[in-house]
């Protein structure tokens, strides 16, 4: 369910209010596969999660846009296993809530658009039970000042360059900073495996930057170039601490950057047929020099190539035909080098078909067909 007002309070003033709920029940079954099918029971997760912004925009000079507001979210998760008697265990239990203040004021000034803005946010996690047991660790919080800027200068109406740079935070899940061990494994009276707790676990934090040059030299044409460093500093990893039983820690131990090119290009052919291409390269390393398995390595299910290529056609009788292919180049499934498994060099061909079988001010009625 999704809420919003918006207020023109003056000419040049502007309040907008959205807030939403949004639940979520998935059921999963289990079985015996692969000795048999037979049932074992079921796992059932819910979540819970409402979300609160509101944003003043002000309007002032010629093109000046200065924004203020804050947001909120808010969420419960839960989980419960059964088995296959239909006895029911509660497995996990977790809450969190985000609050955010945030400035942006962007200007125009001849023929250059100039962006800054600031950001506050705190994350709080509670945690009630984490793999069935409850955890030693019950509450973390974590608060950052984020900021951002960018700038795009219009050569002429047909060439423009521009420029960004901006920060971002990730908080750890919740395992990592509450564990999944009861107290006992903890004093070494049991021996239980799985993942020990680390209540000084930090965020990770991210810096973002690209430039790139568009060219639309007419309305049928548009070429763009652009290039991305990003960078990830106090990367969460997981490190084995014992092998009997199995129990691994989180901790702030490495960095990972990516760093690229991207090149994309729409053609109009005419009123009835455009197409559009892209091509990404993208170029990663983690550094972990903890664990020599995970230094050096390639971010995990990042493809080097990336590339895509679509036509859209309008027919007769009003419908609509879209086809598009993918290709993706290559990849891995996991940080480690001894471990992880090489994927991709592989395309996938999508077409869709649309047909609009009614249509007027008030009411649209259409067919669509995918492959």
């Amino acid at each position: 369910m999704n809420l919003a007002y918006h207020a023109v309070l003056t000419p040049a003033l502007q309040a907008q209010f959205k807030a939403g709920y949004r639940e979520y029940r998935r059921r999963f079954d289990n079985d015996a596969y692969p000795p048999s099918l037979a049932p074992t029971g079921s796992d059932e997760t819910w979540q819970r999660i409402i979300p609160v912004d509101a944003t003043l925009n002000f309007t002032h000079g010629n093109g000046g846009l200065f924004t203020f507001g804050m947001d909120g979210q808010w969420l419960d998760y839960r989980t419960v296993l059964t088995d296959a008697q239909g006895a029911a265990r509660r497995d996990n239990e977790s809450s969190a809530h985000s609050l955010g203040w945030f400035a942006q004021e962007k200007l125009q000034v001849n023929d250059w658009i100039l962006r800054a803005g600031l950001r506050y946010n705190r994350i709080e996690h509670d945690y009630s039970l984490l793999g069935g047991q409850q955890p030693s660790i019950t509450r973390a919080s974590w608060e950052k000042t984020l900021w951002n800027v960018g700038a795009r200068y219009n050569f002429s109406p047909q060439w423009s360059f521009y420029a960004n740079s901006g920060t971002s935070f990730m908080a750890p899940a919740a395992k990592q900073v509450g564990g999944t061990l009861p107290a006992a494994a903890l004093t070494g009276a049991l021996a239980y495996p799985g993942q020990l707790p680390n209540p000084s676990l930090g965020p990770e934090s991210g810096w973002g930057n690209d430039c790139g040059v568009d060219w639309q030299p007419n309305e049928r044409f548009a070429l763009g170039l652009r290039l991305f460093y990003n960078q990830v500093e106090d990367a969460i990893i997981d490190s084995v601490v014992n092998t009997s039983p199995s129990q691994t820690i989180a901790r702030n131990a490495g960095s990972a950057t990516a760093r690229g090119a991207e090149l994309d290009v729409e053609r109009r052919f005419s009123d009835r047929l455009h197409g559009f291409a892209n091509l990404t390269y993208t170029a990663t390393v983690v550094r972990n020099p903890r664990v020599a398995d995970q230094d050096d390595t390639a971010i995990p299910f990042t493809p080097d190539w990336l590339a895509n290529v679509g036509l859209t056609a309008r027919l007769p009788r009003a419908a609509t035909l879209s086809v598009r292919y993918r290709w993706i180049g290559k990849y891995y499934d996991s940080v480690s080098r001894a471990g992880r498994e090489a994927f991709g060099h592989y395309g996938i061909l999508d077409a869709r078909l649309q047909k609009s079988l009614y249509r007027d001010a008030e009411r649209a009625l259409s067919l669509t067909l995918d492959l």
